[in-house]
């Protein structure tokens, strides 16, 4: 299932991407893990979205 995933560095704009549900949670507990940004998951798909880069990797 796809979702919607916010990405907030601090001092940047939001980044919004779709990408796969295991893919998504798996990247924010990593990212969590490191205090690099902070990470929301939804299933607002109300925008065209970009797949989230190296999504793959996360799976």
């Amino acid at each position: 299932m796809q979702c919607h995933v916010t990405v907030r560095f601090p001092g940047w704009p939001p980044m919004h991407y779709r990408a796969d549900s295991i893919a998504a949670h798996t990247f924010a507990q990593a990212v969590y893990e490191l205090g690099l940004a902070t990470i929301q998951i939804d299933q607002d798909m109300r925008e065209a979205l970009q797949p989230m880069p190296c999504q793959r990797l996360w799976r």
